[in-house]
């Protein structure tokens, strides 16, 4: 009986660890966009992981349609959630325990580009979200791509009416969206995990954020009298938004 008790306590320690939360968060999103939309015009990818410059880059959802490209972030998550837009983290706090977490908007990002990439589109025609899908509530104001429930997320995709893309175009991204070597392995989710430790350790150049004031790409910059880097807006000097590193 001790031993039956541990190893069910040992269960429901490993079903309550993040990677389990997030498995189950990404479950429900699929099921749920299989459900409310048409199969037939609707092309969706689950846990795919692309290259990117600096390594791989693993996205939890694209949904392929004649409206768009919908690159999906997802976050099963409790609690309070405090952030907006241009912060490089936020905050949950879960019973007077305070997290901090990447921003979601900026972890999308490098979803976006690496997504437009392979497909060869234009920015007005592909859209991020961010979809809270545990009972997590927002404490401070977020931008629109940031959905708090299943439903919102479908409603969001639902308000995209008028089609971008041609049948042909579409069979050609769903084509390409199918093809086989970009699909998530075991073996390419331990080289992208490698890849976020590399650059956690600092051997690797972090994804470029978007700039805080335009959301337009960053370049890396060096300040002539410091020689410091920093991240300045690429559309220098309209915008003149920089980060530091």
């Amino acid at each position: 009986m001790f031993r039956l008790i541990k190893t069910l306590s040992y269960l429901a320690k490993s079903l309550d660890t993040p990677e389990w939360k997030g498995a189950r968060g990404e479950r429900r999103v699929e099921k749920s966009i299989v459900r409310h939309f048409d199969q037939t015009e609707f092309k969706v990818v689950t846990d795919v992981t692309l290259p990117t410059e600096r390594g791989t880059t693993q996205i939890d959802h694209i949904v392929l349609c004649r409206y768009g490209v919908f690159v999906i972030e997802t976050k099963n998550m409790s609690g309070w959630i405090f952030g907006d837009e241009k912060r490089r983290y936020w905050t949950q706090t879960h019973y007077n325990r305070k997290t901090r977490i990447r921003n979601p908007i900026h972890q999308n990002f490098g979803h976006i580009k690496a997504t437009q990439d392979l497909l060869g589109i234009k920015d007005h025609s592909i859209h991020g979200i961010v979809a809270f899908v545990g009972d997590a509530e927002p404490k401070t104001q977020m931008p629109s791509m940031v959905v708090w429930d299943v439903q919102s997320l479908v409603s969001k995709i639902k308000a995209y009416s008028v089609p971008v893309f041609t049948q042909k175009q579409l069979e050609r991204m769903m084509l390409v969206l199918s093809d086989p070597t970009i699909e998530t392995s075991r073996e390419k989710r331990k080289e992208h995990l490698a890849n976020v430790q590399r650059i956690s350790d600092g051997l690797v150049d972090p994804i470029v954020p978007p700039c805080p004031r335009c959301g337009s790409p960053m370049v890396l910059r060096t300040n002539k009298k410091t020689n410091a880097k920093f991240f300045g807006c690429s559309k220098f000097p309209k915008c003149r938004g920089f980060k530091k590193i």
